[in-house]
Order: structure tokens, then C-alpha cells, then sequence
């Protein structure tokens, strides 16, 4: 009896050990199991990330070939797929996301690009007509479109991503897709739109010469607000500046006026008083860092106002021995002062006068340099170029010069058949402008030889905006056209900020 209970609780405690044993084999086998799966898991999370990338790799060179491009893609690759899409955020900045997916899983890439934009005539407040990472090949220049409107383009285009904006003499404001120059919508005035229009958030500021001041959404054109001047009713030539939510603009009454940008509401102690009914074909230029607004007048004289006060600077007015049609550039550089008699550096202002005088000023309103030989009317506006550290201006004296900063030295010029009033652009080592004798000229700013010119079959009064590696200009033949370069170039993006091995 004894020897069968003990072979009883041996054959338990063996029942026993084995089960054990197999639990444990369970155990191991699920956690190996486990382990498989969360090492699959992974491995599939990686493939889905390198999959998102894949997905960037592949959209960079579109946005770099053509920089309105926002259509995205989905696409088959390595066993998943990617999704692109592309959103527009402020101050000239794309952000592109994609998503990889393989077996399920996905992981999601972003980068912020500074595309950059050309959102008012001669490109920013300072109007230096100068822009950073804008470029153009301009030995592989190609038309890609044209958009035909009902009348002259004198108006100079403004860019903002995928639109398009720009005034034509047939009393219209119209705003077309960039990708391919498809029709958005347009705005009729009462009379022609000569004004260059401001992109400014999401409206668009422009004047008519119908004796309004207008403020369009830029997504529908549908009008915001509008102003005239109560007791007189004059034409608004000059082309708006937006800064720090306040519309700077002018108008043939004779005054500068400050808007607020939503509201329309005049600025308090604003408009600032030139002379009644003297006209102003003159745009404000704002030197941000000083608060100061520069702008021209018909009667000849070149005023310093500050944004704060609405009153005039110390030192200011200049007269500029004949009346201005140009609009002033801002630049920072080294200079010969004159009135010092030594050299330093500092912010300069240059402008030019129908009367054939180019000047460079300081702040205070001395003259560092004039030039007073025979240049013809002005129309024209100055430009700056950070690389020769020169301006460049048109003539009616058929030529286009080059001015050396320093000096005021005249070191080159391009001679044309017909007078140059379209203010150029300048991108790295080249600039582009439009003349009376139908063509856009791109030229070496090194020595203003020609690398490329194309006939719009009409006068180029328009001056060029320069948007990635494309170029827009309006001219006489009532169309609007887009150049582009025909090789994909370097530069054209700067990435601001990328997530390679992130996910957010």
C-alpha cells in the first residue's frame, strides 16, 4: 500500500513537471511570438518611413521645376504607397507633407520651404527689386503661357504661390493661376488700372484711375472696401505697400494715405498733405528699420515722412530738379560721404526725376552723390544689386545704366532702340527688364551684356516679378506672360526646417 501511494505521488509530481514544463514552452513560444511580431512591426514603421521620404525625395524636384506647383500625388512604391500634399503658409513658405504606408502602417513626414514671393511692385517695402532664393537661368529662358486681357498691361505683376494678380487698361484687376495661366477671376473699376497691385495676407490692394482705392479678397475677388476721396475725386497711380497691417498708398489729390488693412479705416494723422491735386505717380518706399516712408511727387520734390508721426523728417523735402515718376530704392552699403569726406557705410536712398538726375541720399536728407548729366526722362525706378553693390535704372535715352553705389560712377549700359521706362528685376547675377521696343531682355549685371531677349509683340512698360525659377511681365499686346527655365536649376528652394527621422 505504502509502495503505491509513493508511485502515485511520483507519477503526479512527473504530471506535474511536464506540465510545467509546457506551460513554460507556451510561455516562451508567446513571447517569442511576440517579439516577431513587434520586430515585424517595426521593420514595416521603417519601410513606411523610408517610403515617406521617398515621397519628398521625388516632390522637391517638382516644386524646384515649377514653383506654383500644389496638385500633390499619391504613388505606388517598394510594396506601399506615399501621399504628397502641399499647403501655403505665411511670409512665402510651403509646407510639404508626405505619408508612407506599407502593410498598414503609416508615418508621415513634413518640411517648411521659403519659396519666397513678389508680392508688390519691386518686391518689398524697401523696393530694392532685388529677391532671395529666386532663380532663373536666363540663357535656358522658355515661354510657358500667355494670358490675353482686354487691354494694355503697364501694371507690373504681383506673385503670391499659385496666383497671379495684376491691373490692364480695360478697367480690370484679374488674377490667374501660375501653374498654366488659367482664369481665376477678375474685378472690374471704372476706369484703367495702371496701379501695380499689393499682395498683402489674403486681400489685394490696387488703385484705379477711376478715383478709387481698392481692397479685394485674393481668394474670390469679391471687394472688401473701397475708398475715395470725399470733395475730390482724382486717379490713384501709384502702387501700394503693406507693412505691419497698414496699406501705405497715394493719390492725385495730392496726399500719402495710411489704411488700416482690414477696415480701410484712414490711419490717425494720416493722409499726409504734399499740395492739392498734384499728382503722384510715385510709389511709397518704407525703410521698415527706421520707420521712414520715401516718395516723389510731380512737383519735383522727394519727401521723408515718418509712419508714427505723419510728418515730415528733419531735412526733408529735396528738390530734385524735375518732377518724379520713379519709385525710391532702400539699400544698406558702403558709401563715400561727401559731406564727411570719408567713406563708411549706412543706408542709402537713391531716386531719379524726370529731369534726368539720378541721386543717392542719406537719412538726413544730404546728398552723397548726384549725377546730372543727360539721362533723359526717368520713369523708370532704381534698383539695387547686393552682388556689384550698384543700381540700375532705365532711360528715355533708349539705355539702361549702371550706377557704381560708392561713387555714383555710370560704369555700364545697355543700348536699346526705344526708351527703357520699365523698372527692372534683379536675381543673383543677372537682371531683367522690359523696353518700348516689344522686348524682355535678361542682361549680365557685371557688364549689362545681353544673355536673352524674347518679342511680346507689344511695349514692355510692365516691370518683371520673379517667383522661383519663373518670371512674369505684362505688356502692350494685352497679354501676360510666364517665362520659365527650361532646366530644373539649384537654389530655387531653402529648406527651413525638415523632419527626416521625425514624425509629427
Amino acid at each position: 500500500m505504502y509502495l503505491k501511494n509513493k508511485r502515485g505521488a511520483i507519477l503526479i509530481m512527473a504530471i506535474g513537471i511536464i506540465l510545467f514544463v509546457l506551460l513554460l514552452g507556451l510561455l516562451f513560444i508567446n513571447i517569442l511570438m511576440t517579439d516577431v511580431r513587434v520586430a515585424a512591426g517595426s521593420e514595416n514603421s521603417l519601410i513606411a518611413l523610408y517610403i515617406a521620404e521617398a515621397g519628398l525625395s521625388w516632390s522637391l524636384p517638382q516644386l524646384d521645376y515649377d514653383s506654383s506647383w500644389r496638385t500633390g500625388a499619391t504613388m505606388s512604391f517598394n510594396g506601399g504607397s506615399f501621399t504628397v500634399t502641399l499647403e501655403d503658409g505665411d511670409g512665402g513658405t510651403v509646407q510639404l507633407k508626405s505619408v508612407g504606408t506599407y502593410k498598414g502602417v503609416q508615418r508621415t513626414l513634413r518640411v517648411r520651404i521659403l519659396m519666397g514671393n513678389w508680392p508688390m511692385f519691386k518686391y518689398c517695402p524697401e523696393r530694392t527689386g532685388y529677391s532671395f532664393p529666386q532663380h532663373i537661368v536666363a540663357r535656358e529662358l522658355d515661354e510657358k503661357w500667355y494670358y490675353t486681357a482686354g487691354g494694355d498691361i503697364n501694371s507690373s505683376p504681383a506673385v503670391d504661390k499659385s496666383r497671379v494678380v495684376f491691373g490692364c487698361d480695360d478697367n480690370k484687376v484679374y488674377c490667374i493661376r501660375a501653374s498654366d495661366g488659367g482664369f481665376i477671376w477678375s474685378y472690374t473699376t471704372g476706369n484703367d488700372v495702371t496701379s501695380s497691385p499689393c499682395i498683402y495676407k489674403n486681400y489685394v490692394y490696387v488703385g484705379s484711375l477711376d478715383g478709387y482705392f481698392y481692397c479685394l479678397n485674393l481668394t474670390t475677388g469679391a471687394l472688401v472696401w473701397r475708398y475715395r476721396n470725399p470733395t475730390n475725386l482724382r486717379p490713384w497711380r501709384a502702387s501700394p505697400c503693406a507693412v505691419d497691417d497698414v496699406v501705405y498708398t497715394a493719390c492725385d489729390d495730392g496726399r500719402v494715405y495710411a489704411f488700416d488693412y482690414e477696415t480701410g479705416n484712414i490711419k490717425v494723422g494720416w493722409p499726409f498733405l504734399i499740395g492739392n491735386n498734384i499728382a503722384i505717380y510715385s510709389s511709397p518706399t518704407i525703410d521698415t528699420s527706421a520707420g521712414v516712408l520715401y516718395i516723389g511727387a510731380d512737383n519735383s520734390y522727394f519727401y521723408a515722412i515718418n509712419l508714427t508721426t505723419a510728418s515730415l523728417v528733419p531735412g526733408w523735402p529735396e528738390d530734385m530738379d524735375g518732377a518724379i515718376r520713379s519709385t525710391a530704392c532702400v539699400s544698406e552699403s558702403g558709401y563715400w560721404s561727401w559731406h564727411h569726406q570719408q567713406y563708411g557705410g549706412g543706408t542709402y536712398i537713391y531716386q531719379c526725376s524726370m529731369g534726368g538726375t539720378v541721386v543717392s541720399f542719406d537719412p538726413s536728407g544730404w546728398w552723397h552723390w548726384a549725377t546730372r548729366r543727360t539721362y533723359g526722362d526717368i520713369q523708370s525706378s532704381p534698383v539695387y544689386s547686393p552682388e556689384e553693390d550698384s543700381i540700375y535704372v532705365g532711360s528715355g535715352t533708349r539705355r539702361l545704366y549702371t550706377f557704381r553705389c560708392r561713387d555714383g560712377r555710370q560704369t555700364d549700359s545697355y543700348n536699346t532702340s526705344h526708351a527703357v521706362d520699365s523698372t527692372p528685376a534683379v536675381q543673383n547675377d543677372q537682371l531683367f527688364v522690359g523696353n518700348d521696343d516689344n522686348y524682355i531682355v535678361a542682361l549680365n549685371i557685371t557688364n549689362l551684356s545681353r544673355r536673352y531677349r524674347y518679342n511680346t509683340q507689344g511695349n514692355v512698360d510692365s516691370s518683371p516679378a520673379i517667383y522661383g525659377n519663373n518670371l512674369y511681365i505684362g505688356s502692350d499686346s494685352n497679354r501676360l506672360y510666364k517665362f520659365a527655365s527650361q532646366v530644373t536649376p539649384t537654389g530655387t528652394m531653402t529648406v527651413l526646417t525638415e523632419s527626416w527621422r521625425d514624425t509629427f
